[in-house]
């Protein structure tokens, strides 16, 4: 309650919804496309959540880092992957306390990666139905 939450690939934003009006203070999600963009701010308004979306390309050469630190949580399901700068997303992910983070790999190079980021805590939280593990991570 009462967090900064920052959604990465966020898709429709609702994780962002959710999380608002479960008693977030601030949601922000963020996409490369902008038609899921349009999207996500149609879901906010009928949630009437209110969230923020920013069109970001993490594979970019601007600085999109210092946009967006500062959140209390960050989720990041499914992004990695897609990504072609790796280190630089991770170690953004890694100036954060949380984390609720989806990977595409195994469990070994997933944990792996959310230690190199400096994340102490890691828990499996699910597996999902296309056999992908989401961890929550803290420091």
């Amino acid at each position: 309650r009462h967090k900064r939450v920052l959604e990465l690939g966020c898709n429709l934003g609702l994780f962002t919804a959710f999380v608002r009006r479960s008693g977030a203070r601030e949601c922000v999600g963020v996409d490369h496309d902008c038609k899921i963009l349009e999207g996500a701010r149609l879901v906010s308004k009928a949630f009437r959540t209110h969230n923020e979306f920013y069109q970001v390309d993490f594979d970019a050469d601007e600085n999109w880092e210092d946009r967006l630190c500062g959140f209390d949580l960050v989720i990041a399901l499914s992004v990695v992957n897609w990504l072609t700068n790796r280190e630089r997303f991770l170690a953004f992910l890694g100036k954060h306390a949380e984390l609720l983070y989806e990977g595409h790999e195994s469990n070994d190079v997933e944990l792996g990666r959310l230690r190199r980021a400096g994340f102490n805590q890691i828990e499996i939280i699910m597996v999902t139905e296309r056999n992908r593990t989401v961890f929550f991570a803290t420091k």
